[in-house]
């Protein structure tokens, strides 16, 4: 297994009461109607300048506060405020599609998850320089960015943000924004690292570089196996990698549960599916939106690669060098890989790497640790 490596501003998250906000929000001197078909219907019966909500629970897609105007009604903001948008799902329902609500034209525009981006960062967590958006080999300024560990670590920054969970009756309900909104909990600015991490086998640091330096071989770190050159560390204890992470400096950790699962929310709001691997589809849906998935990636299995011939191929030790996506730049998307003679017939394996927003690989191959997070099983 090998982890991400990641470095963030606050890896404990604040909490704040809602229980004032359910007030405001639910006892407010405002009339609440379950559906736009039925606001629409009062409204003409209503003083111009009156204002009216449409629920969040019975009519999410349309949900929010609107005026009466003599022409009807007018749309003012969502029902959390304007730039705030997020999913709803039906714990009931096991399908993993999820509906969008909120500001819709933040569907479209992603201001959260827009603001991810590559960067190289020193061991105190301070960005040395961002990297061209559509090309990792270059900085922002279009010179030549150094990607061996020279500089700094190759990470992608998450914005600060703010996000508010809340559930009623069946519906379990996430919005984001990239500014305060009521009731919303702040997201520290993070870093994860853009490549699957490996190892400074000199200095013993957690590394996220593109290099085939011998000082950061891949794998088990086995001098005698030069294809693990490039690669990602692996077959590592967890304590071990966290002793690594350390070495690099002050909140330098494995890959981290919260920043894990918030990456997660961010992909399935960006999405609508909580289904990550469906395959990629750069086209967008009729109003803008994102659609399929991130891919299979090198992920094992019955939609990925044999897991009986992966052995046989190198140990089911990772497959892929890293930094195959940094054409990509900070966008997502997909970079065909052949490996030849793969297969024990001696065919080649033509097959995806994945990136999100700059964070390569995540889809396989390799398993990986997570931290920060116990299960009592």
């Amino acid at each position: 297994m090998t982890p991400f490596l990641t470095k963030s501003e606050g890896l404990m998250l604040s909490q704040y009461s809602y229980s004032e906000i359910k007030k405001l929000l639910y006892q407010a001197n405002v009339q609440m109607y379950d559906t736009l078909a039925l606001a629409t219907a009062a409204a003409s019966q209503l003083a111009a300048g009156t204002i009216l909500q449409v629920s969040s629970q019975t009519d999410a897609a349309n949900a929010g506060v609107y005026s009466v105007t003599s022409s009807g009604l007018r749309y003012e903001y969502g029902f959390f405020g304007q730039g705030v948008y997020g999913i709803q799902y039906d714990l009931t329902i096991a399908a993993p599609e999820v509906q969008r609500i909120g500001d819709m034209s933040c569907h479209a525009s992603l201001p959260v998850q827009s603001k991810m981006r590559r960067c190289i960062l020193n061991d105190y967590g301070e960005v040395v320089y961002y990297l061209d958006k559509n090309n990792t080999t270059l900085r922002e300024d279009g010179d030549p960015a150094n990607l061996d560990g020279t500089d700094g670590q190759v990470m992608v920054e998450i914005p600060e943000y703010y996000q508010l969970f809340e559930s009623h009756g069946n519906i379990n309900r996430l919005l984001i924004s990239d500014h305060p909104f009521l009731g919303a909990t702040k997201v520290s600015k993070a870093y994860v690292s853009a490549y699957k991490a490996t190892v400074d086998r000199v200095e013993n640091k957690l590394s996220s570089v593109v290099s085939i330096n011998p000082r950061y071989r891949g794998g088990n770190g086995s001098t005698s196996r030069d294809d693990f050159l490039g690669k990602p560390a692996s077959n590592i204890n967890l304590n071990t990698f966290k002793t690594y992470a350390k070495n690099r400096g002050k909140n330098w950790v494995p890959a981290w549960y919260d920043i894990r699962k918030n990456l997660a929310w961010l992909i399935t709001t960006e999405y609508g599916t909580r289904h990550h691997r469906l395959p990629v589809n750069s086209n967008l849906t009729t109003e803008g939106f994102r659609q399929g998935g991130l891919g299979n990636g090198g992920a094992a299995g019955t939609l990925g690669v044999d897991s009986t011939e992966w052995s046989n191929y190198n140990g089911r030790y990772s497959i892929f060098n890293c930094g195959l996506t940094n054409t990509l730049g900070n966008k997502t998307g997909e970079i065909m890989v052949n490996v030849p003679n793969f297969f024990t017939n001696g065919d080649d394996l033509d097959i995806g790497v994945n990136s999100y927003r700059g964070i390569e690989n995540m889809n396989g191959d390799i398993m990986e640790f997570t931290d920060g997070i116990i299960l009592n099983i």
